[in-house]
């Protein structure tokens, strides 16, 4: 075999080598890009599902709340008696906060429920007095069960109003 020959195919086999390393780097980084598409993908995908999820858990809130609130017999107190549904996405629960405003019996009451456990877990609890102005009349039941299962006395309808944003926020 003569020199000319060799270095031909020496110069062949650097140009096979070469061009195998250039292909199989050109496909690793393919990979790469499609493997950072896919979990892209993957993460929006998760976070879609998270959203579709946290409306089916909202949905089902307002629906058992409801349903609470008329099998209670809360929707046949009259007009001035309201409530109010909030799923708290960080604890994973579903709450109520019934409110009756009776003007004509000079009474307020305010109840925070767990719906789907049925815990009653704040109630407030105001009468009027006739010889007295309402601001000068406290409660006459202020509790709320805070998150760490201990239960805080209050003083006022604000304060247990800041009380069940522990709860609704």
């Amino acid at each position: 075999m003569k020199k000319k020959e060799k270095v031909f195919i020496a110069l062949v086999a650097i140009s096979i080598l070469a061009g195998g390393l250039y292909w199989n780097w050109k496909q690793t980084n393919l990979i790469n890009e499609q493997q950072k598409k896919l979990e892209l993908l993957t993460s929006r995908m998760a976070s879609n599902t998270s959203t579709i999820q946290q409306f089916d858990f909202r949905e089902r809130c307002a629906k058992q709340a409801r349903e609470d609130f008329k099998q209670w017999g809360w929707d046949k107190q009259g007009p001035w008696v309201v409530y109010g549904n909030h799923y708290n996405q960080k604890l994973n629960r579903c709450f109520m906060l019934i409110e009756d405003n009776n003007i004509a019996g000079l009474s307020q009451t305010k109840t925070l429920v767990d719906v789907f456990e049925g815990k009653t877990l704040g109630f407030y609890m105001w009468q009027g007095q006739k010889d007295k102005k309402y601001w000068e009349v406290p409660p006459s039941w202020c509790e709320v069960t805070l998150p760490s299962g201990d239960k805080k006395v209050c003083k006022s309808a604000e304060e247990f109003d800041e009380l069940v944003k522990l709860y609704i926020e």
